[in-house]
């Protein structure tokens, strides 16, 4: 059994997902406990979706005070293409019916677009993954990263899309807490080489190409792994190669650089 995410509610209450694998190809669960470590009765919560990720409120540095959990579902096949799937899930493991949003990630040849993070806050959600789209039926398309807002409730406010790389895929998206938007991850490129990346946008959806268009090259595979940011607006990035350094990379809340610590 392998833990995936956590969230404390705004009582204390504790969500982990967990992957199961004592269940024959893998079963994902999510465990609920009181703020004592209680485990609370769990039927509710088995079964809501074979594959699933958990939205979490650690993705920002103001905790959500909101009585919903978002749960995002994904690495479904529509008509034979991979489909990302979002759906709202209520504190008590009930999923909303009417809360339902699909968009396509893959191309009919075996390619896949996964959601790799997302969080909410203020209502609305924040969604990371990659898709193959716009694609042509058996023809491999250069993946990209894409980035989606939905509101509270359920309408897509925006889209954006980045061109990276080869093989770019999000490891991480957050809220510093007022209006802006991190997306880090990573990009594999066997002509350019590979990298990882940080990128910033506004509430709207505006990108700030201008002061937070960052990319950290290495040797091998390069990966911005996770990214957070403290109460003062200074952004941290940590990430790491293939052929064993990693790094610690300090912004400050405009995007300058204060420091960068690398071990071997």
């Amino acid at each position: 059994m392998i833990l995936n995410d956590i969230t404390v509610g705004s009582d204390g209450t504790i969500f982990a997902t967990v992957k199961n694998y004592n269940v024959i190809g893998g079963e994902s669960q999510v465990l609920k406990f009181f703020s004592d470590g209680t485990e609370m009765t769990q039927n509710a919560w088995d079964g809501i979706s074979d594959v699933f990720l958990p939205v979490s409120t650690r993705r920002t540095n103001v905790a959500s005070k909101s009585e919903k959990i978002f749960y995002l579902i994904d690495n479904t096949t529509v008509s034979g293409v991979t489909t990302a799937r979002v759906k709202k899930v209520d504190m008590n493991g009930a999923a909303s019916l009417s809360w339902e949003r699909q968009f396509s990630m893959g191309y009919q040849g075996g390619a896949q677009g996964w959601v790799y993070d997302a969080f909410s806050i203020n209502g609305n959600l924040y969604v990371s993954s990659t898709t193959y789209l716009s694609h042509a039926v058996g023809t491999p398309q250069k993946p990209r990263v894409v980035v989606k807002k939905y509101t509270s409730t359920g309408t897509e406010s925006w889209t954006q899309e980045l061109n990276l790389g080869s093989l770019p895929a999000p490891t991480c998206i957050l809220s510093d807490g007022n209006n802006g938007i991190f997306v880090s991850g990573y990009a594999a490129d066997p002509i350019v080489g590979d990298k990882g990346w940080l990128k910033k946008f506004s509430d709207a959806g505006v990108e700030d190409s201008t002061n937070w268009d960052k990319a950290f090259a290495g040797n091998a595979y390069t990966a911005a792994k996770s990214t957070v940011v403290d109460s003062n607006g200074n952004v941290y990035v940590i990430g790491g190669t293939l052929d064993g350094d990693g790094s610690i990379k300090k912004f400050s809340n405009i995007g300058a650089e204060i420091f960068t610590q690398t071990w071997d």
